[in-house]
């Protein structure tokens, strides 16, 4: 019997289907292994490097940066096709506003080449700015931004706006803009060694069972999701329904690689990326 695959995510809602699935009869022959990775994308492309994952949910921008900058990686399906929509934080009473941002300021990110840093970047270049590299400061996870905009050792955090509420509504942290990614907001990235080692049918059950794990979520009636949301991750129910009013979990198709072409030819032009690859650089459709 081939040893469980080994799959991280994110300890956020977005990620509410897996669990769901593992916790029932959704993946009776797929052996999966959870972790769940609070450090974020940064953290869980680095694991797919080092060997200690073989595949995750990841954001979209920083698979691509991380498999541009070498990761033994590709996507292979699109998890989550709405984009995701970051809260830009400053500390409670901060005086600082969306419009007053500039490179002078500090920016708290999980890791260089996570989410929250590439999308720094995209926030920064819609507001007419560059933000250099001693500009940002490495905090490891929300606790470590936390931690940083208390103590003024940042200025700024973006993160997902539907996690971090429960801190903005108790005036821990300020919301004081949104950033939506121009892209869908997850995919699934799998390490190329799995996929070269005959275990690409393992694979695409997986992914079967995720699409329709994340359909029975979505079709269920909402004030049960909401309620499974609030137990699992102490939303407020309206932000547990807003969110839920945003989330489209892609049906299980396979990957498009002219769009995931066009991604990186985005974050070439924002200066994340040196160039966009080539599609079998980057994708493997299953």
């Amino acid at each position: 019997m081939s040893e469980p695959i080994r799959l991280g995510g994110v300890p956020e809602h977005v990620n509410l289907p897996w669990h769901q699935a593992l916790a029932g009869d959704g993946f009776p022959d797929a052996g999966i292994q959870w972790t769940d990775m609070p450090g974020g994308t940064g953290q869980m492309m680095q694991a797919l490097a080092d060997g200690e994952l073989d595949a995750a949910v990841v954001l979209t921008e920083g698979a691509i940066a991380a498999i541009v900058g070498g990761a033994p990686a590709r996507v292979v399906r699109v998890f989550v096709t709405s984009p995701l929509h970051w809260g830009v934080h400053v500390a409670g009473g901060s005086a600082l506003t969306e419009d007053a941002l500039g490179p002078e300021h500090r920016f708290a990110v999980s890791r260089l080449g996570s989410g929250s840093h590439l999308m720094a970047h995209v926030l920064a270049d819609r507001l007419g700015f560059e933000v250099d590299d001693d500009r940002f400061v490495v905090v490891g996870d929300v606790d470590g931004a936390r931690a940083a905009l208390a103590n003024d050792e940042a200025d700024v955090f973006l993160w997902d706006r539907f996690m971090t509420a429960p801190l903005v509504d108790r005036g821990e942290f300020a919301r004081i803009g949104v950033q939506p990614t121009p892209w869908p907001a997850f995919v699934i990235a799998v390490h190329e060694d799995l996929l070269a080692g005959g275990r690409s049918v393992e694979v695409a059950n997986l992914l079967a069972a995720a699409a329709e794990a994340a359909d029975a979520f979505v079709d269920q009636d909402v004030d049960d999701a909401v309620a499974q949301i609030i137990d699992a991750y102490g939303l407020a129910e309206a932000d547990a329904r807003a969110w839920l009013d945003l989330i489209e979990y892609d049906e299980g198709e396979p990957v498009d690689e002219d769009d995931f072409v066009e991604i990186a030819e985005q974050l070439a032009e924002l200066g994340l990326i040196d160039e966009a690859p080539e599609p079998d650089d980057l994708v493997f459709p299953l």
